[in-house]
């Protein structure tokens, strides 16, 4: 990884060996989808039969239908690659290996995120993008007939715009871009509908930011309410957008009581999704080898522990001005995101389904952030390169022994 103090001399150098180490990263998330999707069997991935029966019927007829209850963008994203091939199997395979793309997509976006926040050479900076590159669920389903690839595309792009307008003074075309993403996303599932709230403290920040040394005291106040009321507007429009485009809009489910919460979100709940998150193959039938989840309960361990140390040693440092600067007021929609996507994760558990690990495939961006910036804390930076290097060894070889020694055997 590049260091961390770098000399205007060295300054090209350092930022070629940054792109180059990026592409590395994205090549390696890129092989890991192609893999996934060559191996699994046709219709052995989540509701790939009934997306794939959607596609068909946009092709067919140029109308769009929901077998699945959800929007209907990524049917049309598909087409292309429907087109292309000359068979069912042929077209489902290339529909699949747009996984590819949705993959490098989301890997860049996390990339462009923990860059704005972090330091070049830093784990906190590289962790982010290593673990959505070899997150083997993430791998699995991306490599699917199933729009959660594009959604987590859209979502981590959603995510770094948000950063980006709330550390930096924001454009026009930034802000339209937040728009628009946010409106692709709402397009794409439902599930979307669980980050908007979080533009209204990203608007007010961003106006902040903008309009902190410009102006009256009361033109700033004037700028700041204004604009998280623009969120406000933003989010009911986009709420009313989904209403009318969204087949089914989200489960209803309902909390009777404290006790009741404490039984649907119960040890076998949590166990579950855990599992599901890092990699349950097939239909939900095929863990992975228990070594595999070890590894990730350490990891995230570990970076509990490192978020907790990082809290201790800021407010040992900054006192009661931790909570009022720009770092704190991104780490807050970090969280509120997290907040928000288990949330929703429970609201489906309350609604009688069974939620699976996917679901949170919204909040890859802050959950990477999470894990990034807890690691770099316990990790001394001196041995940072050294970490990346053992990290990417061990996350690479837990998706390819997963490929190799969990999905060929099972299927073949």
């Amino acid at each position: 990884m590049p260091s961390e103090e770098i000399s205007p001399a060295d300054r090209p150098a350092k930022a070629r060996n940054e792109r180059i180490l990026l592409a590395l990263v994205i090549a390696v998330s890129m092989i890991a989808v192609a893999l996934f999707a060559a191996v699994t069997p046709e219709g052995r991935a989540p509701d790939e039969r009934l997306y794939y029966h959607d596609i068909q019927e946009l092709a067919r007829t140029g109308a769009l239908s929901s077998s699945t209850g959800h929007p209907q963008l990524y049917s049309a994203v598909s087409l292309p690659a429907y087109f292309l091939g000359r068979t069912d199997a042929g077209r489902q395979e290339l529909i699949r290996l747009l996984g590819v793309l949705f993959m490098a997509g989301t890997v860049y976006a996390t990339y462009k995120t923990s860059s704005e926040l972090f330091g070049a050479g830093s784990l906190a900076r590289w962790a982010p993008p290593l673990l959505v590159a070899l997150l083997p669920q993430f791998a699995f389903i991306a490599g699917s007939v199933n729009s959660d690839g594009l959604l987590a595309m859209l979502a981590a792009t959603f995510f770094y715009l948000c950063v980006r307008v709330m550390r930096r003074p924001a454009g026009p075309l930034a802000l339209v871009a937040l728009g628009a993403v946010s409106v692709l996303g709402v397009l794409t599932k439902q599930r979307f509908l669980v980050l908007l709230p979080v533009l209204l403290p990203v608007l007010a920040v961003a106006a902040h930011v903008r309009f902190a040394k410009a102006g009256s005291p009361r033109s700033r106040r004037i700028a700041l309410w204004g604009s998280a009321a623009g969120g406000a507007v933003l989010v009911l429009v986009l709420g009313v957008l989904a209403v009318k485009v969204i087949p089914t809009v989200f489960p209803a489910g309902a909390l009777a009581s404290w006790r009741h919460l404490a039984r649907v979100v119960n040890r076998s709940f949590l166990v579950d999704l855990f599992a599901m998150t890092w990699g349950h193959f097939d239909w939900l039938v095929l863990p992975m080898s228990l070594s595999a989840y070890a590894v990730f309960a350490a990891l995230s361990a570990l970076a509990v522990l490192g978020i907790a140390i990082a809290v201790i040693r800021r407010f040992a440092r900054r006192g009661r001005k931790a909570l009022w600067d720009r770092t704190a007021a991104v780490w807050l929609v970090v969280v509120a995101a997290m907040l928000l996507t288990f949330g929703s994760v429970i609201q489906y558990r309350l609604a009688g389904f069974w939620p699976q690990g996917r679901y949170l495939f919204i909040a890859l961006v802050p959950f990477a952030l999470f894990v990034g910036r807890g690691l770099d804390e316990i990790v001394p930076r001196a041995m940072s390169k050294a970490a990346f290097r053992v990290l990417t060894l061990t996350l690479a070889a837990i998706v390819f022994a997963q490929i190799v020694f969990v999905l060929v055997p099972y299927y073949y």
